[in-house]
């Protein structure tokens, strides 16, 4: 958009704009410091002060949208004139039916296209490959982000990350392939102990929309590979209400009518239950909730999901199958016990701590290669020793004074990733035992250790107490 008045130039203009726009970009600013916070888990989403501020009203824009004969006439040109009409016309039929960029349409590849599904695999600026027309609940960014293991991994670039807990991915796995008859799964965790990449593996290898496109996160071992499951509906459920989760899950397993905003939960466990009679097919659908304890208001949330969890067809077997990502909170405790009651519960604080250091081992030695120079043989030994000191060092006794209990595999992750990006190569191996000894055992003391940890990895201590004074407080609320 040009601001330019006559006779005025491009610097006067960008200054212009910039003088009206001086609060909208300081509220932006403020934002993203507490988007990395909330990407990364640190905080909640309700936390960030900087949310709660209305931007400043922005001036009208000059920009519309173009009218139906407009575009009518312009396909009308690009159709009868040019020296490939046929090229130009499917050009502008694929930017107004999916909206992608320039970069997206110069990026697409012959097995970019679904055909059986009608979709589009679209790259743009730089992020992660989407499909065009993935639903907004299904939320792939999150579960790709978790399936990698990664601070800040674009999905599919590079391979995952996540190591270990081989024997909940192997249970995981059988429930989601129908290989075992356990109707509810629920999988909790202490802040940052690996649940939401537990799910994103699942997510991940078993959806049909992000299966392919994932492939390099969830292959690692395929012993305990999800096969893909077109009856699979996935839910982020973080900041959203109930009735969103609701139309989610009905358009992932196109269920919902025109309006799909008008579904009640009625409506919803009534077309589940009537599946196999409409669709004709025997096999049930499997729906998976992410972030329970994050949603908008996860009691009216837990009033679907109970019901989906009794839900029985007409000849009295299972109607769905549930697996729910949560924290153990009393609150959600009727769910984790009819998790429970059908030994559906898998409780990561539960596992044992010498198999818990070796999957810290193996976490950090891979988060490692994905730093250079720590990727070359010649620094083996320092991934080594690095790794298995973090592990050893943070699946020791707990101290009295550490209250609440953190995920290892959150603070190993931040950990790893500073000493990776704010240090020199170290190849000195006093120096690598004393810092994999150095690693504080929870966040708060991560926190207070490093001032000034690098942007990518979480926003820094000092950044977030120069807006928000309350910080240290908050803290202590951070979800994964």
């Amino acid at each position: 958009m040009l601001m330019l008045h006559r006779g005025g130039s491009r610097r006067d203009a960008a200054r212009l704009w910039l003088a009206r726009h001086a609060g909208e970009l300081f509220v932006a600013a403020a934002r993203a410091f507490y988007n990395r916070a909330i990407t990364d888990d640190l905080i909640q989403a309700t936390d960030s002060p900087a949310h709660r501020v209305s931007k400043p009203r922005r001036l009208p824009s000059t920009r519309r949208a173009l009218t139906s004969n407009e575009l009518t006439e312009i396909n009308q040109v690009a159709r009868t004139t040019g020296n490939d009409t046929i090229l130009d016309a499917l050009l502008l039929r694929l930017h107004t039916e999916t909206a992608c960029r320039r970069s997206g349409a110069l990026r697409l590849r012959l097995q970019d296209l679904d055909t059986e599904r009608g979709l589009l695999l679209l790259r743009e600026r730089g992020l992660s490959p989407f499909w065009a027309d993935v639903d907004e609940g299904l939320d792939p960014v999150h579960f790709m982000q978790r399936a990698s293991g990664r601070l800040n991994a674009h999905g599919h670039e590079g391979s995952g990350c996540l190591s270990g807990r081989r024997s909940e991915m192997r249970k995981l796995t059988d429930w989601c392939d129908g290989r075992d008859s356990i109707p509810v799964r629920v999988v909790t965790d202490s802040p940052g102990a690996g649940k939401s990449a537990l799910i994103g593996m699942v997510v991940c290898a078993a959806h049909p929309t992000l299966n392919e496109a994932t492939e390099r996160l969830w292959r690692i071992d395929d012993t305990w590979t999800p096969i893909v499951n077109d009856l699979l509906a996935a839910v982020h459920a973080r900041g959203r209400a109930l009735r969103e989760i609701v139309a989610s899950l009905a358009r992932q397993l196109r269920l919902s009518p025109a309006d799909d905003g008008a579904l009640e939960t009625s409506d919803l466990l009534r077309l589940i239950r009537d599946w196999n009679r409409s669709s004709g097919r025997n096999d049930r659908p499997v729906l998976v909730i992410d972030a329970l304890d994050e949603t908008v208001n996860f009691t009216q949330v837990m009033d679907l999901l109970l019901p989906l969890a009794r839900l029985t067809r007409h000849d009295g077997t299972v109607a769905c199958r549930l697996l729910v990502g949560m924290r153990s909170w009393a609150e959600l405790n009727p769910l984790r016990e009819l998790a429970e009651a059908g030994r559906g519960l898998i409780d990561l604080d539960a596992v044992q701590r010498r198999s818990l250091k070796l999957d810290l081992e193996n976490y950090v030695g891979k988060l490692l290669r994905h730093h250079g120079p720590y990727d070359d043989d010649n620094y083996a030994g320092t991934r080594g020793i690095l790794a298995a000191r973090i592990a050893s060092t943070l699946t020791g006794s707990p101290a009295d004074d550490e209250g609440q209990r953190w995920g290892e595999f959150l603070v190993a992750r931040i950990y790893t990733h500073h000493l990776a990006t704010a240090y020199q190569p170290i190849s000195d191996s006093a120096l690598v035992r004393d810092l994999g000894d150095a690693v504080p055992r929870t966040l708060p003391k991560l926190l207070e250790r490093f001032e000034t940890v690098t942007a990518q990895a979480c926003p820094t201590k000092a950044t977030l107490n120069a807006t928000d004074p309350t910080h240290g407080r908050r803290v202590m609320q951070v979800n994964t």
